[in-house]
């Protein structure tokens, strides 16, 4: 048995349960359910499912809307919640070298509230690396150049909270992770999340 709208699909033949009999595909009622544009109000269509993270809202006039996560959280008033911004993943921790993390999105302002520093891969690390993160050269306008230590192993990370004072991304600024002194070791690669918030410029 298969639905087919609100028809059920019996042995090949098609059952309408609100009229308790079996129908013709030529039934009035058919033909004119089919010919309709989108006729299918009983259900949500999968082809509203085009982004991930989208959710379903309703409109208050009979139907549902897209939202993405951004608008889902404004709605919930969660928009000013910290969650993860950017996850940057290969970079190599033995390198004195900048990375961007990220890119603050047109007409909005990012606070960052914590970095996660996590080792993806290391093998003989004998001194670990000094970084910061920041927008203006240096990269330590958020978070001041520290030295990770004790950060030696995959099953460790270095969390940052940001405190004091630090620099508000403004829209289209680029964050950055700046290596100020590059890890001795035979591999040390690590991955950055970036979480903190966007608010409106």
């Amino acid at each position: 048995m298969k639905t087919v709208g609100p028809l059920l699909l019996i042995n090949g033949q098609l059952w309408d349960p609100r009229r308790g009999k079996f129908i013709s595909s030529a039934d009035p009622a058919v033909e004119a359910h089919v010919a309709k544009s989108d006729p299918h109000t009983r259900y949500i269509r999968h082809s509203l499912a085009t982004a991930i993270n989208d959710f379903l809202v309703a409109s208050g006039a009979g139907a549902y809307v897209k939202k993405t996560l951004a608008e889902t959280q404004a709605i919930l008033g969660l928009a000013s919640y910290p969650s993860i911004l950017s996850t940057t993943t290969g970079i190599d921790a033995k390198v004195v070298a900048t990375t961007n993390l990220y890119t603050v999105p047109t007409g909005k302002s990012t606070i960052v509230t914590s970095v996660i520093i996590r080792v993806t891969t290391a093998d003989t690390i004998t001194v670990v690396p000094a970084l910061g993160i920041g927008i203006a050269a240096g990269e330590d306008d958020i978070i001041a150049s520290t030295t990770l230590t004790g950060l030696d192993a995959t099953t460790k990370y270095w969390k940052f909270d940001v405190e004091g004072t630090a620099r508000v991304g403004a829209a289209a600024e680029v964050i950055k992770l700046g290596i100020d002194t590059g890890a001795t070791a035979t591999t040390m690669t690590i991955a950055v999340d970036l979480i903190g918030y966007l608010v409106n410029a």
